[in-house]
């Protein structure tokens, strides 16, 4: 039995029990090697107690027991302890918006260069909603638009990695008045 947290990821030291009994634990390379006893066609089901931080996939395994074809071969079941949060790498490219927080859920989770570089690992429930905001409401960037830009997405369920582009404009600063010229009749003056 092959047991993992995702394709390629083994787990070690997750135990597999038949009827409250434990059978074997999964190795380092998340192998573990059961010996069943029944007739064929015995249907067992096998539980996988996955550690602390996952869940299992699914329902407890069912194995049809069946005379092997050649006795070298052991037939491979596999089982999948998914993780209960999964990694989010968001990297900010913000042209004009150097020094602005990245904010999610409401903190500042990094923040950008003068170049506008930035990255932020996050830690999100597969399913759940993201929104990262680039935070423009201090005084010294009241003049970039968009104001608060927001990167919104909904966590997979797998490790991710999550571009946010944001070019700012300038908005141009309010020019001052002037006072406009009197109008109405102009006095002449003769020439003496």
């Amino acid at each position: 039995m092959q047991i993992e947290s995702d394709p390629g990821k083994p787990l070690a030291g997750v135990p597999i029990a038949l009827d409250g009994s434990v059978l074997g634990r999964s190795d380092a390379r998340g192998h573990a090697r059961l010996v069943l006893n029944g007739s064929p066609g015995d249907v067992v089901e096998l539980s996988v107690s996955c550690p602390a931080g996952h869940r299992a996939a699914g329902k407890p395994l069912s194995v049809v027991l069946r005379a092997l074809a050649e006795p070298g071969q052991v037939p491979q079941y596999r089982a999948l302890c998914a993780p209960l949060v999964r990694s989010l790498v968001v990297a900010v490219r913000a042209e004009r918006g150097g020094n602005l927080p990245v904010k999610y859920l409401g903190r500042e989770v990094a923040r950008t260069d003068a170049a506008g570089a930035a990255h932020a690992l996050l830690e999100v429930e597969p399913d759940q909603p993201v929104s990262v905001v680039l935070d423009t409401s201090a005084p010294e960037h009241a003049q970039l638009r968009p104001q608060n830009p927001e990167l919104k997405l909904v966590m997979p369920a797998r490790d991710e990695l999550a571009l946010f582009e944001q070019t700012f404009t300038l908005a141009e600063a309010a020019k001052p008045r002037r006072k406009p010229r009197p109008s109405g009749p102009t006095r002449l003056t003769t020439a003496r």
